[in-house]
């Protein structure tokens, strides 16, 4: 009996050899990745393992690879494992996608050209207020904002927004920490104990505005203003930045109120419902 003919090379080749493998390792590598997103913060491999519900020698094998196609980096000090720039890149394209995010972005475009400042949407991730998009204005000094950067949650308006609209259950982890953090130690944030960030919070939503008057960067001041989802929970924050000691950044000026229109514009293109710009005290006349 003749044998059968032996496969070629090229017809080899042409068949996947474990598609079955393929496809569960695409899945093995999603779920450490969402076990790393779900720490909230970059985490030891132990801690990975434990959340991926996999053995630590075959979870360190998975993000060995992605660190090799940026999916996940580790820091050279700690050791501890976080999400890398493709996934940070990805997601800001992925949002980018979204309705809102493109009215968001819209509205940026159209508020720098009103005020001249930069101007940059910010979302809440699992790592806390995240910069999506920027717009750059123009300012003698050049202000650039890194897409996909994270933002303190006390020192900046935009956190401010966040902190806040957001439960405690979604912030007080990150409240803790950033009080207890040496940064937030030797900042000139007013916010020293927890008694202060609950009036911040009232304020803020008193008021419909954050500041930050370089409590964060030196030289860097900051409004945010919120945009609300048709569900009436915060769906994403605009804020505007310049220098500090020039760009007229008060809480009740001209730039405020370009970005509360901007915020409302928003807010109404989701179905949202706007917040009401606060009231300013009427002085007796004289």
């Amino acid at each position: 009996m003749p044998k059968p003919p032996a496969k070629t090379a090229r017809h080899a080749a042409a068949t996947p050899r474990s598609p079955k493998n393929a496809n569960r390792s695409v899945g093995i590598g999603l779920a450490v990745l969402q076990a790393i997103a779900g720490l909230g913060r970059a985490g030891t491999l132990s801690e990975i393992a434990r959340a991926a519900r996999m053995p630590a020698s075959r979870t360190h094998r998975f993000l060995a690879g992605m660190i090799q196609v940026g999916a996940v980096r580790q820091d050279p000090v700690s050791g501890r494992y976080d999400l890398g720039p493709l996934m940070v890149d990805l997601g800001v394209a992925a949002l980018g996608r979204v309705d809102g995010v493109k009215s968001g972005s819209e509205a940026l475009a159209r508020l720098t050209e009103r005020t001249g400042l930069v101007s940059v949407l910010v979302i809440w991730s699992t790592n806390g207020p995240t910069v999506i998009r920027w717009e750059q204005g123009e300012l003698a000094t050049a202000i650039r904002i890194r897409e996909g950067r994270n933002l303190s949650l006390l020192r900046t308006a935009s956190g401010k927004i966040f902190l806040a609209h957001l439960g405690s259950e979604k912030t007080g982890e990150l409240v803790d920490t950033e009080l207890a953090s040496a940064a937030h130690r030797a900042s000139t944030s007013p916010l020293r104990t927890l008694d202060d960030v609950e009036k911040e919070k009232l304020r803020v939503r008193s008021e419909g505005i954050a500041d930050n008057p370089g409590e964060s960067d030196l030289g860097i001041a900051a409004l945010a203003a919120p945009v609300f989802g048709a569900a009436g929970t915060l769906a994403m924050v605009i804020a505007l930045i310049g220098v500090h000691g020039v760009a007229q950044l008060d809480r009740h000026g001209p730039s405020a109120t370009a970005l509360r229109e901007a915020a409302d514009e928003v807010t109404l293109s989701l179905g949202g419902r706007p917040a009401t710009a606060p009231r300013l005290p009427v002085r007796p006349a004289t």
